[in-house]
């Protein structure tokens, strides 16, 4: 009993000096003490996990985690993709066990945050009454060239296309499908601004970093969309006048 009544005393002790402390001294030095003391107690945590043997039970919990951690990861991602290109579903950011929908003129679209699936109902147009999931890549592209009409429509299309066939610009349609390369008339600045997250008073320097970091979590040779990297470099483009 002893033992952890002067565990207890000493902790409201400290808590008591670090509170007449944080009253006396700067945020900047408070934060700066904060973090270094935040990095202290990480190695002594690791020292502590490895010392007790514990650190093998926790990474096995890690491990387990992981798949729940990735699923939300993507899910987050491309729920951060179709916002940003514009698109508003209905349901909120992604959480397990539930469903955003999204209508448009040609699609009413629905992303399961469960599985990740998007799949969605064609309203009108030759393809009217089924499903995007039952179409062949060469049906898709005859359906994406029918909705131009509207634009939402053609980004909820593109969208779906690029998880469906990754490679559907490159593969046999590239002659009737415009380039993965948007043609500049097709953006305005305000556009390229949302793209990359920027207020209409980003200098040079922020507009490249903004793209430097899309293209690190986008770019095609760690996975990302090709299209989706293509809008990303025409919005840099842009607006740096280049």
């Amino acid at each position: 009993m002893l033992p952890q009544l002067i565990l207890i005393l000493g902790a409201l002790l400290a808590f008591w000096l670090l509170s007449n402390w944080f009253a006396r001294v700067k945020p900047s030095v408070a934060a700066r003490v904060l973090k270094r003391a935040g990095y202290a107690a990480l190695v002594v945590l690791g020292l502590w996990l490895v010392l007790t043997g514990k650190l093998a039970g926790l990474f096995a919990i890690a491990m387990g985690l992981m798949p729940w951690v990735m699923r939300l990861a993507r899910l987050h991602g491309l729920y951060q993709v179709l916002r940003r290109f514009g698109i508003q579903m209905r349901g909120g950011a992604p959480s397990p066990g539930k469903a955003s929908q999204v209508e448009t003129r040609f699609l009413r679209m629905e992303l399961d945050h469960d599985s990740g699936r998007l799949d969605g109902d064609i309203l009108e147009g030759t393809y009217g009454g089924r499903r995007l999931s039952q179409l062949s890549e060469a049906q898709a592209v005859e359906l994406w060239r029918e909705v131009q009409a509207d634009s939402e429509s053609a980004r909820v299309l593109e969208a779906w296309l690029e998880r469906a066939w990754p490679e559907w610009r490159e593969d046999g349609w590239r002659e009737d499908a415009h380039p993965a390369q948007p043609s500049k008339s097709g953006m305005t600045m305000d556009e390229a601004r949302e793209i990359l997250g920027l207020s209409a008073t980003a200098g040079a320097d922020d507009i490249r970093a903004a793209h430097r970091r899309l293209m690190l979590a986008n770019h095609p040779d760690h996975g990302g969309s090709t299209w989706i990297a293509a809008r990303i470099n025409q919005a840099r483009d842009l607006l740096l006048g280049g």
